[in-house]
């Protein structure tokens, strides 16, 4: 099925986080017993993990990553971000005190 899908144009969304899985779970299953099913074998399968994060790589014959073609358009600067002030990725304590007014 990860063959099939490499013969054509893949569109995605943050495609190169998407694409190391599928890498691994090609090399996973070029690993496993072929007579074996996930179902049955989940545990067996699990275990072959470490492996599959090295193996061969699968390239599709094209794609397209949205979120990096969204950035070169004239729409980026209207995409909606919060930025912090913190490492933690955590409003100031001012945006955490809430007033909650009832009518």
């Amino acid at each position: 099925m990860i063959e099939r899908l490499c013969a054509h144009t893949v569109v995605g969304f943050n495609l190169a986080f998407d694409w190391f899985h599928i890498c691994k779970f090609y090399t996973i299953f070029r690993l496993c017993n072929p007579d074996w099913t996930a179902e049955e074998h989940i545990d067996e399968i699990a275990l072959l993990e470490p492996k599959g994060q090295d193996g061969p790589c699968v390239k599709p014959m094209a794609a397209l990553d949205l979120m990096l073609h969204s950035r070169k358009g004239p729409y980026h600067s209207l995409m909606a971000r919060e930025v912090w002030p913190n490492a933690w990725n955590q409003p100031p304590e001012a945006a955490r005190q809430l007033t909650i007014h009832h009518a």
